[in-house]
């Protein structure tokens, strides 16, 4: 008697990542047959993931011979990533809420939490940041490797390299202003926020947060604030090699990672040295001009009043309260 035995594998696990995959790969068409029988899956799941595609933006012509990828959206999209890693949603409260209520019960591996827009987006000392669409808004859950009274060191080295990657792939000059901020000039063109969890001397979780302003109709008619930028306005040729979310996501992605892993001191102190639009400045605090002399080993900034007195001013992430 002949065992058949069914090598067909479970239609839920097959990620709609790999059958899109096979759509970009291919200009002609792909028929539902073709594909049931590439991904081990049957017409009607190929149809079922087809329909999810294009409910997140993709359009995909369906036809006697199959369906074929015709465009993408702009935005990233969940049904492109499969590790479990990347969580998008089109609108949150905030993503460094939803990071720290999701990481919480599981952070081994760095997570990226993106949305199109954020009701409630969060600058530092508890300012608001407004979201609308056409802006990068993304906050990273880690673990930190870092003692307590270096972790600030995280905050600007992500700065400084953010600010060395959009000048490499799209001609920025910007600069990172201490403690957090990205600015061309004198326009804020995006911000970071750190926040972390657990005990004060040694956290056991951290959330880096980045909102950077992409478009600019969006952001002036929301804010009417002449003091930001964007990426369209500042890079060369007027903004036509403007990349869309989506590219903008995945260049930022590994440089994020990288910032994120062994850090050292005296390295990071060295780049803020290049990069920074604080140095010989004269800053404000509490009535008071003081100005920049340098930055302290665990991102401390070392200021001078008018005496030449010496002075550290701490940086200092935000400890999120008991859940």
């Amino acid at each position: 008697m002949l065992t058949v035995i069914n090598l067909m594998v479970n239609e839920n696990s097959v990620s709609r990542s790999t059958l899109l995959n096979h759509l970009r790969k291919n200009s002609d068409p792909l028929s539902g047959t073709d594909l049931g029988g590439i991904l081990g899956i049957s017409r009607v799941a190929v149809r079922k993931h087809i329909l999810r595609l294009a409910k997140e933006g993709f359009v995909i012509e369906s036809g006697r011979k199959g369906y074929r990828l015709l465009s993408e959206p702009e935005f990233p999209s969940p049904s492109e990533y499969d590790s479990g890693t990347i969580h998008i949603q089109n609108e949150v409260e905030s993503t460094m809420e939803e990071a720290s209520r999701n990481s919480l019960r599981n952070c081994e591996d760095i997570q990226f939490y993106l949305a199109r827009r954020q009701k409630a987006g969060r600058g530092r000392n508890r300012k608001s940041w407004v979201s609308p669409d056409g802006g990068l808004y993304l906050t990273t859950a880690f673990r930190p490797r870092l003692p307590a009274a270096y972790i600030s060191l995280y905050i600007i080295e992500t700065g400084l390299a953010l600010v060395d990657s959009l000048r490499e792939h799209y001609g920025v000059d910007c600069r990172f202003r201490w403690p957090n901020d990205l600015f061309v000039e004198e326009k804020k063109l995006g911000g970071l926020l750190l926040e972390v969890s657990g005990p004060a001397e040694s956290p056991d979780h951290a959330f880096l947060g980045l909102g950077l302003n992409v478009l600019s109709s969006v952001h002036f008619a929301e804010t009417g604030d002449r003091r930001v930028t964007c990426l369209q306005n500042e890079i060369p040729g007027g903004g036509r090699d403007l990349p869309d979310l989506k590219t903008l996501f995945e260049t930022l992605k590994p440089v994020i990672e990288s910032s994120l892993g062994m850090i050292e001191a005296d390295k990071v102190r060295k780049h803020w040295r290049a990069r920074t639009s604080t140095q010989g400045k004269v800053m404000r605090i509490d009535d008071t001009d003081y100005t920049v002399r340098n930055l302290a080993l665990n991102g401390s900034l070392i200021v001078a009043d008018k005496d030449g007195t010496l002075y550290e001013i701490a940086p200092g992430p935000r400890m999120m309260g008991p859940r």
